[in-house]
């Protein structure tokens, strides 16, 4: 309705009225119009001097009576007259009509003015007093924006009467030169029945012709769009929304040639987008002239719709099928374990007991049952509380788990108590196990109990299965009948239940171990347990290597090594994480053992052992491991190829750094026996669950990638199993290169986004943003390069460019005189947790010749709470130069209000997750309103991050928030148009009208 009424015809005679005032206020300024303020001071001049004869001649002959008549008279006849007083020289009030007391003012200087107007009585030319009138306000004094009231009113009615008259004559004028009389009407009606819109056009973009399709599609009446410059018209980009810049039908006139295929958008009035493919075909005139274009409008708004409904719908779908999958995975394995231990609970114990048992017996093989009980658990609980109890019974877990191997069973079969199944070993394994469980149990307990002078001790005892059927509770029965006869028997040993006539043996007994005593429920740490039985003592073969290491690297065994990997496969299926296997072979031990000898060859073998140990081990490798304080597990296999397990991993890009920090702990030479030696190495990687579900596979997998890069590619090389793998390691390899480059080269820059105050509109800070100009981080995110840039160990030297870079800046705008206001710099979380960086960056803050105060830090939280000790350090040496600290990202990590206490923050930054839909989502409006809360409470300042709609500035705005930084005012601007957009504000001293940002949007 309102588009209908703003027709050309209404835009015209409004712009003609602005003509008539313009004219009129001209005349105004420059005083053509007759001065009525003028005549009115004039005419009250005259009366004055009047009333003052006719009073001075009464005077004369002392007639007060007629004075007193006359000035009465003149009052109650003149209504602009409000009162009159006749006063003598030395003040005193001869006579007075009106109330004179309360309306006569004495002008200042005694010099008349529009209001207060006196004249001197006179007699035989001696002054002997003053008439004083005292007058209402001029009429003509009234003023609305500086125009005088009256002439507000006669040029009011000349619009009105002047607007009435241009519309009507202009809309019969128009309609004689209406373009839309140019198509004939069968033409009109015609396009009007096309289903796909249709505009025509002439040479210079005007519409002469819109059927009804496009009408409706741009909810633009075909009146309104008749003589219209359609490229002035909403048009945006189709795939960003950004403004069109170069239109279809332009390029046909331009190119001459038609154009097909087109996708442009159409933002209506609601603000809706509208998606249209179009052809632009051009209309030849004579003299091969372009005389105008046909275009046509095919809209597949609904299309679109329908298919991003349609993907979110599938994606949905698919997010649902992987949650439920992850949720299934994690109540079975809920259900069948114990969550404290991760051991099997009674039931699925048993479940699988009974397929192990089964298997057993069908291959004639043997199987021994241990029943494993804590002694005195109940004095643990009693001295040192429940958590130290629930901590040794972890521990505990963790022995048996590592004693029983891949294929044993473990369960927690009630309290303190465990039971273990070792298929296919015999009775000499069962004992070794048992003894190697019982002294790991006594070695470790000290720790677990957080008491260098303390420890528990375990009684186990063991029952054998033999080519005899039996149940599982049955030989559970026995194995907790042996180990009811170890309690009794004096605690803190293994005792054995052979079945061999149904006789109950007690073999821990048939030579006397010395007693323990029941009184002593915790033995000193290093007592020494009793001594087992040295026929029993002897293990077979299988039991030296899964409780032994490799002799010549120390390295875990294989069978050690294969039980890690399983477990964490195990872990990583229910917990929805990665497993990744490296397969490394130095290819050169065959070379030197055949050149030197197999002594030099095992030597140098050892030491590219122990510096893969020490690799592994530095704390970046631990802290890129996604913060678990899990060490990778290596194992030596035989002629320099060793296995490398990296388990609990979230991002897949940490192999490749943990890779090269392999390939570099090769890279210095080895001296072996006065031999200096070089090693190459290839290695092959293989991920769970993507190339395998099993350790054999993931193994198996591994070795052909290794292969496959030894033979393809050559020396110090690698191959994931996975191709997609391979590619996406080379391009983080790739970045790692080019982001050395553009150190080299600087071709790092600085833009500067503005975070302006809500209450006063001024602009608090500019936050320092990394950008780059090399050509391989094209549509590369910034936030990627930063990441590698983290796990490469060169955010430290970006970092210190980022903070030289702003001051450089800093101190070029204060020598230009602009005014500069705080500059916000992020801070890494290497940098803050790494003390020499830190020290580093110390040192420039104290060298640089800006304030400390123009400066501020921004960090994130999950930076502090990486070495939280560490960043507190840090955070209070930077504070001590003045410089303030601002909480980036707040509410995307562990928030507390400890946290805050600790680290004081100047400023938190509510990440903008939580403002882009703040005015449609009730939780994330409760949660910013609780952060602005808690912040208020602490005295701190609140920044809303990510803000690009007037709604968003309206909500964050209501809520308390104190600043606004995001697109509604400025995209990140490059140092150039940086500067020009301060100059601007600080000589025009704008001030942000927030529901107006027009003067602080970024209009280059």
């Amino acid at each position: 309705m309102i588009s209908r009424l703003i027709s050309p015809t209404f835009r015209i005679s409004f712009g003609l009225v602005g003509i008539t005032l313009t004219l009129f206020m001209t005349a105004f300024l420059i005083g053509l119009f007759p001065n009525q303020e003028r005549q009115e001071l004039n005419a009250r001049a005259d009366f004055a001097e009047a009333l003052a004869l006719q009073l001075s001649a009464a005077a004369s002959q002392y007639d007060v009576k007629v004075m007193r008549q006359t000035i009465d008279m003149v009052v109650g006849r003149n209504k602009e007259l409000l009162s009159v007083g006749i006063r003598r020289n030395d003040g005193t009030l001869l006579l007075s009509s009106g109330d004179h007391d309360a309306n006569w003012q004495a002008p200042e200087g005694g010099k008349s003015n529009a209001r207060h107007i006196q004249v001197s009585l006179s007699d035989q030319n001696r002054v002997w007093g003053r008439i004083e009138m005292s007058f209402a306000p001029l009429a003509s004094s009234k003023q609305f924006l500086g125009i005088p009231v009256s002439v507000g009113r006669f040029l009011l009615f000349v619009c009105c009467l002047g607007f009435a008259g241009y519309y009507f004559v202009l809309r019969r004028a128009l309609r004689e030169l209406d373009p839309g009389n140019v198509i004939p009407d069968r033409v009109q009606s015609a396009f009007n029945s096309l289903a796909e819109g249709v505009l025509i056009l002439d040479d210079r973009g005007i519409i002469l012709l819109a059927n009804e399709a496009l009408s409706s599609a741009l909810a633009i009446p075909s009146q309104t769009l008749f003589g219209t410059n359609v490229s002035k018209l909403n048009w945006r980009q189709w795939n960003n929304g950004g403004r069109l810049t170069e239109h279809p039908w332009q390029l046909a006139i331009q190119s001459r040639e038609d154009v097909t295929g087109a996708r442009i958008s159409f933002r209506d009035q609601t603000g809706s987008p509208h998606n249209f493919i179009v052809n632009a075909t051009c209309i030849h005139g004579g003299e091969n002239r372009i005389s105008g274009v046909i275009v046509t409008f095919d809209d597949v708004t609904e299309i679109e719709r329908k298919n991003i409904d349609l993907e979110a719908v599938v994606q949905k779908l698919q997010v649902s099928e992987e949650e439920i999958s992850k949720q299934n995975r994690e109540l079975q394995y809920l259900a069948s374990h114990d969550p404290l231990t991760g051991c099997l609970n009674r039931r699925a114990f048993f479940e699988q007991f009974s397929v192990v048992l089964a298997e057993v017996e069908r291959n004639h093989s043997m199987l021994i049952c241990m029943m494993v009980d804590l002694d005195h658990f109940k004095s643990v609980n009693d001295t040192y509380g429940h958590a130290v109890g629930d901590r040794v019974i972890a521990g505990i877990a963790e022995v048996l788990h590592d004693a029983s191997g891949i294929a044993g069973l473990v369960g927690r079969y009630g309290g303190e108590e465990f039971c273990v199944v070792l298929p296919n070993a015999d009775a000499e394994t069962g004992h070794a196990v048992a003894e190697a469980i019982r002294n790991a149990v006594l070695q470790h307990s000290s720790t677990w109990l957080g008491h260098p002078d303390r420890s528990v001790t375990a009684s186990i005892g063991l029952a054998i299965l033999s080519g005899q059927h039996c149940s599982a509770a049955d030989i559970v029965d026995r194995a907790d009948q042996a180990l009811y006869e170890a309690k009794e028997s004096g605690r803190n040993r293994v005792v054995f239940w052979e079945d061999l006539d149904n006789v109950a043996v007690n073999v821990a007994k048939a030579k006397s171990e010395p007693a323990q005593s029941d009184r002593a429920p915790l033995p000193a740490a290093g007592e020494a347990p009793p001594a087992a039985r040295p026929e029993l003592a002897r293990a077979d073969s299988h039991t030296q290597r899964l409780l032994a290491t490799d002799p010549l690297t120390g390295l875990p065994s294989d069978v050690i090594f294969m039980d890690r990997l399983t477990q964490s496969i195990t872990r990583a299926e229910w917990s929805d994480k990665t497993v990744a296997l490296l397969n490394v072979s130095i290819d050169t031990v065959e070379e030197i053992a055949s050149a030197y000898g197999e002594a030099v060859a095992t030597d140098f073998v050892a030491i590219i052992a122990s510096r893969f140990k020490s690799s592994l081990k530095r704390s970046d490798t631990i802290a890129t491991l996604d913060g678990t304080k899990r060490i990778p597990s290596v194992c030596h296999l035989a002629n320099g190829n060793f296995l490398v397990e990296l388990s609990d991993l979230e991002e897949t890009s940490t192999i490749v750094w943990i890779m090269k920090r392999l390939f570099e702990s090769l890279a210095t030479p080895i001296t072996v026996k006065n031999e200096v030696l070089y090693a190459s190495s290839n290695i092959g990687i293989s991920l769970f669950p993507g190339d395998g579900h099993d350790a054999e596979t993931l193994i198996r997998n591994a070795s052909m990638a290794r292969q496959y890069a030894q033979k393809q590619e050559g020396k110090d090389n690698y191959r994931f199993f996975s191709e997609e793998m391979n590619r996406n390691s080379r391009q983080q390899i790739g970045l790692e290169a080019s982001i050395r480059q553009a150190l080299d080269e600087d071709l790092f820059l600085l833009h500067y986004q503005p975070i302006v105050d809500i209450d006063s509109g001024r602009v608090e800070a500019m936050e320092c943003l990394l950008r780059s100009r090399h050509p391989n981080f094209g549509g590369v995110p910034i936030g990627s390069l930063i990441s590698v840039a983290e796990q490469r160990g060169l955010i430290i030297e970006i970092g210190e460019w980022v903070l030289r870079s702003a001051i450089h800046q800093a101190q070029s705008w204060l020598a230009k005189g602009i005014d500069v206001p705080l500059l916000s710099i992020n801070l890494s979380a290497v940098q803050l947790n790494n003390r020499a960086a830190m020290e580093r960056l110390l040192a420039i803050l104290r060298r640089m010749a800006i304030p400390p105060s123009k400066l501020q830090f921004e960090v994130t939280e999950t930076a502090i709470l990486r070495d939280s000790d560490a960043a507190a350090s840090s955070l209070a040496d930077i504070r001590q130069l003045g410089v303030s600290i601002a909480l980036d990202d707040f509410g995307t990590g562990q928030s507390s209000l400890g946290y805050l206490r600790r680290f004081q923050p100047d400023i938190l930054k509510i990440d903008r997750c939580f403002i882009g839909e703040i005015t449609t989502s009730h939780a994330d409006e409760t949660l910013v309103s609780a952060i602005v809360s808690m912040a208020q409470r602490l005295q701190i300042m609140v920044v809303a991050e990510g803000v690009e709609t007037e709604k968003q500035v309206r909500k964050v705005t209501e809520i308390g928030c104190d600043a606004i930084q995001g697109f509604y005012f400025s995209r990140p601007m490059d140092p150039a148009l940086a500067e020009s957009w301060l100059i601007r504000h600080r000589d025009e001293d704008l001030i942000a009208d927030l529901r107006n940002p027009e003067a602080f949007r970024q209009t280059a």
